[in-house]
């Protein structure tokens, strides 16, 4: 059963349909950037928006006419969204859609269904690979948690193939031709795919036969804007961008099976940014590529010889930074640790002692040599101390948390991915509660700290 896509949001005192923000956020994923940064000369235009070349649209182009109550100010309102605002974003849509209406064309055609239906991403996310919907639907074609894991898309803690384009048009086909095979009309395809089987099986149930669809304001907008966004494409001459996109992909490489490790390890040995990576491979939405990960990862051609040569330096990277930051936190301090003699007054008592200079009972008692509490007035005791913290609670207690979890070691946990999955906490915070080193092995039992 398809969930409900369509949710509205406050917006500037008004509601706003939630598939009209994706066009406001197209410029932002990495490969328009991509595309805007190296070929700024398509995008720049004095007068913005620029004299598009109108040209009326040959009767053999993509329409579809949908039996709608539209005002002309409804479709004048879309179009002004689309090029007059900012038409900055229509140029983007322009390019996005030669890169992309080729693979939804030749899928379409291969699952006998009609190549309209490739304007339907236009429309629902304006191309935008990495956009999410109020509602968390997400990626080009908007499939929800549950629609994506349906047509056989992998979703975890690490991966998120809704924003692989690739995967993501498999399962959509999937679901077009569930949809086409049960309604046959497109206009009811179209609405089914934004708001669910039951709702559109209930507006069939209630048109009378020959009447027009008693659609809602959402469908109804939805089906309007759809039209203006096949239109505009159409009815728009603008550069052509294939060999703009065609030199962007032969710049990119990508790796099968790359090593398990951070896209921080990446970019330390690379010379990567970690944005890039992450807008270069959006499906991997933890910044981290698991172990035994079967996908690819889109690197860029220059950086392709040094993985290769750095593979098992990457591998061991986090890992190896955990230990030196261990380490230096051990140096640290070492460096700030000094030793002082404290002569007993009257009064003092061994606990006030220790929680006056934040040492651990215990600890003094050692450094000492006493198997009891008892102390007398004029004797010294050997205390070790840091300046940062000489007049804080006792170490014994400072180093420990107020709350604890408990946790059992998994098949492929490491103390990395287990400490991602509790805020606040870091690898050396599980290994120092637990006096453990990295070494952990399935079903151990871990003490894990609660952080506000």
């Amino acid at each position: 059963m398809l969930a409900v896509f369509i949710a509205t949001e406050k917006a500037a005192g008004q509601e706003e349909l939630s598939f009209a923000r994706a066009i406001d956020v197209i410029g932002t994923q990495w490969m328009s950037v991509e595309l805007e940064e190296n070929y700024h000369h398509y995008f720049h235009s004095e007068d913005c928006p620029p004299h598009f070349q109108i040209s009326s649209i040959p009767k053999n182009s993509d329409r579809w006419t949908f039996s709608i109550t539209s005002d002309n100010n409804s479709q004048k309102t879309w179009i002004n969204r689309l090029l007059k605002e900012d038409c900055m974003r229509f140029i983007h849509l322009k390019a996005l859609s030669d890169y992309y209406f080729p693979k939804f064309e030749d899928a379409l055609r291969k699952a006998d269904l009609p190549r309209q239906y490739m304007y339907l991403p236009v429309a629902l996310s304006a191309l935008n690979r990495e956009y999410e919907s109020t509602t968390g639907r997400l990626g080009i074609w908007q499939l929800s948690y549950l629609e994506a894991r349906r047509f056989g898309l992998t979703i975890h803690e690490y991966i998120d193939e809704r924003n692989d384009p690739d995967k993501e048009l498999a399962a959509a086909i999937q679901k077009l031709t569930f949809l086409h095979k049960q309604y046959k009309k497109p206009e009811l395809v179209i609405v089914s795919w934004i708001k669910g089987v039951p709702y559109t099986n209930q507006i069939i149930a209630q048109t009378k036969k020959g009447d027009p669809f008693l659609w809602d304001k959402e469908s109804t907008e939805f089906l309007s804007y759809f039209s203006v966004c096949v239109s505009v494409l159409n009815a728009f001459a603008l550069p052509d961008f294939s060999e703009a996109l065609g030199e962007i992909i032969s710049q990119q490489t990508l790796i099968d099976s790359p090593v398990s490790a951070s896209f921080r390890a990446y970019s330390a040995l690379l010379g990567i940014e970690e944005k890039e990576l992450s807008g270069r491979n959006p499906w991997l939405i933890a910044d981290y590529i698991p172990k035994k990960y079967a996908g690819a990862l889109n690197l860029p051609n220059n950086a392709v010889t040094n993985y290769r040569l750095l593979r098992d330096s990457i591998g061991r990277w986090d890992a190896n930074q955990d230990s030196i930051q261990r380490e230096k936190k051990k140096i640290e301090a070492a460096q700030e640790t000094k030793s002082i003699t404290y002569k007993v007054k009257r009064g003092d008592v061994l606990g006030n002692i220790a929680e006056r200079f934040n040492v651990g009972l215990a600890e003094l008692k050692k450094w000492n040599n006493l198997k009891r509490d008892l102390i007398y007035v004029g004797q010294e005791l050997l205390i070790y101390t840091s300046g940062n913290n000489s007049h804080s609670s006792s170490s014994d207690t400072s180093a420990k948390p107020e709350k604890t979890i408990k946790y059992t070691v998994r098949a492929g946990d490491t103390l990395w991915s287990i400490a991602r999955k509790f805020p606040g906490v870091s690898p050396d915070d599980i290994m120092d509660i637990n006096e453990i080193d990295d070494n952990i092995v399935p079903g151990q039992a871990l003490v894990i700290p609660q952080r506000k």
